[in-house]
């Protein structure tokens, strides 16, 4: 067997448990990491409310760049929050598509998110 095979219904199975845990800490906001194999920003957003995006775009100058598919395990979370009543955002970072191989990892894209992810929270990257 070649190519990308992913387990859809395990997926779902750990995003509910996941959430199920976030929801019994009363969390109420979570944000996603994803990436995106399309033209745009280096770092783009989407959010579950629209003052998400007002604040990710007036605090950090991030904007969506990108609408979709969302795909995956973080595809899943993202959209199953809503359901929890938990509040998200998600930072997706431009990759490099790799066709044949698209769990194939994009460490620069990767140090993008983190980066704008530890300006958001304040945190220092020792990078």
């Amino acid at each position: 067997v070649r190519g990308y095979h992913a387990n859809f219904q395990g997926q779902y199975e750990v995003a509910w448990r996941v959430l199920d845990l976030l929801e019994k800490f009363n969390v109420k906001k979570i944000i996603v990491l994803a990436g995106y194999g399309m033209d745009g920003p280096e770092v783009c957003c989407a959010a579950t409310k629209k003052e998400l995006l007002d604040e990710a775009k007036k605090n950090f100058g991030l904007d969506v760049g990108y609408e979709g598919p969302f795909m995956g395990f973080s595809g899943l979370i993202f959209g199953l929050a809503i359901l929890k009543n938990i509040d998200a955002l998600c930072l997706f970072g431009k990759t490099q598509p790799y066709p044949e191989n698209p769990e194939k990892p994009d460490p620069e894209a990767a140090e993008k998110v983190y980066l704008k992810l530890c300006q958001m929270l304040g945190l220092n990257s020792n990078l």
